[in-house]
């Protein structure tokens, strides 16, 4: 198991500590003392032990202290517990599989009981933290606990937070230092070139965009998209990928789109995006730069000009704009990207198709199946509660 899914496997344990998920109120530890769990103690997220102030019946005493969780005994070594002062507190040692456990000590020299958890899991967690190490989705080992009102609450929490996430993707291109409707109006501007970038000239349209605000700058425009292209290749040296991009992709389309956006944008007024139709808005950019009203400028919409709004919306505290910002994210349908697609098509028929055309799927895919936090998801916290 690598360094990272051993993380993951690490996090499913602790929400089971904390949760008590087990199929008995009492364990056994490898010394053959008995134990019992009063009080399991609370997420520590700073340094030390994974739970703190937790109460912990070994034999007839009562302990109270820290709880450390590995995958194996061995661990306490290996991420050197045995040197770290702070786990001097550490008065139960946990894990789901045991090894030679002689060695568990603290750096003052005392033993700490170790507890192997691995018997007494549930069989739904047993079968997720299997899955961990595969490439399909960890819950595609228990579809049949999936409650379908969980489905589509976590669903509508990704969504939300996958808005959430692209306006703060849209403040990194946000010059607070300038004037409200340049600053905003420029961050658009170099949002939608991040995008028109996707996937391997990202970083390289971010600076093409960079080199046309700086001609604006000094007073200077382009009398085309194709002298921009010129600028920006020729002159400037960008770096442009090829390999594996798609015709449509080329910067040789993709830099003079990208010229007649910025021009469209940069001759809008702010009160145009605030008062006006944002769909509108968005048709008009697309007709003046060229872009195809296909799938991909949806995607754009969505993920750019949607979160750009709402942005906008705070910067100048506008509950109007909000709102319709709000009511055009909830009702979007673009269909999401094929290889996130066939993730979802283990689930039935009635979940998979709340999936196919929602932004949100998108984030539950990377923020939560992808980095295996599958008991923060109320997917999985429904199936293994249940």
């Amino acid at each position: 198991m690598y360094p990272d899914e051993e993380i993951k496997y690490e996090k499913i344990l602790h929400t089971v500590w904390s949760e008590q998920l087990f199929t008995c109120s009492e364990f056994t530890t490898t010394a053959s003392e008995e134990v019992r769990v009063i009080n399991p103690g609370y997420l520590n997220h700073s340094d030390g032990p994974d739970f703190l102030n937790a109460a912990i019946q070994i034999g007839n005493i009562i302990h109270y202290g820290a709880v450390e969780i590995h995958l194996n005994s061995r661990d306490w070594n290996s991420h050197r517990h045995h040197t770290d002062s702070n786990y001097n507190k550490v008065i139960l040692h946990v894990v789901a599989d045991v090894g030679d456990t002689s060695d568990v000590r603290t750096k003052i020299g005392e033993n700490i009981p170790t507890v192997n958890i691995r018997p007494f899991l549930p069989d739904q967690v047993n079968e997720l933290i299997g899955a961990i190490s595969g490439s399909n989705l960890p819950c595609s080992t228990i579809v049949n606990y999936i409650s379908e009102d969980a489905f589509t609450e976590q669903l509508a929490i990704s969504r939300q937070e996958y808005l959430d996430k692209k306006v703060q993707d849209f403040y990194a291109f946000y010059d607070p230092s300038e004037g409200l409707a340049d600053a905003w109006k420029k961050a658009l501007m170099v949002s939608l070139a991040d995008s028109l970038g996707i996937s391997q000239n990202r970083s390289t349209m971010v600076e093409a965009a960079h080199i046309w605000l700086d001609a604006l700058n000094t007073g200077i425009k382009f009398t085309s998209g194709k002298d921009f292209a010129h600028a920006a290749i020729d002159q400037h040296r960008i770096n442009f990928s090829r390999k594996g991009v798609r015709p449509a992709h080329r910067p040789e389309l993709r830099l003079p789109q990208l010229h007649r956006v910025m021009l469209a944008i940069h001759g809008m007024d702010l009160s145009v995006f605030l008062d006006g139709d944002i769909q509108q808005n968005w048709k008009s950019i697309l007709e003046q730069s060229g872009i195809a009203k296909n799938g991909f400028a949806k995607i754009i919409y969505g993920t750019v000009f949607l979160p750009a709004h709402l942005a906008l919306s705070q910067l100048v505290f506008s509950n109007a704009l909000k709102s319709k910002v709000f009511d055009e994210w909830f009702q979007l349908q673009v269909l999401i990207p094929e290889h996130i697609r066939k993730k979802f098509a283990i689930f039935p028929d009635q979940l998979y198709t709340q999936t196919r055309k929602n932004l949100g799927a998108v984030h539950l895919y990377h923020a939560y199946c992808k980095e295996k936090r599958c008991l923060e998801c109320k997917v999985l916290n429904k199936a293994i509660l249940s």
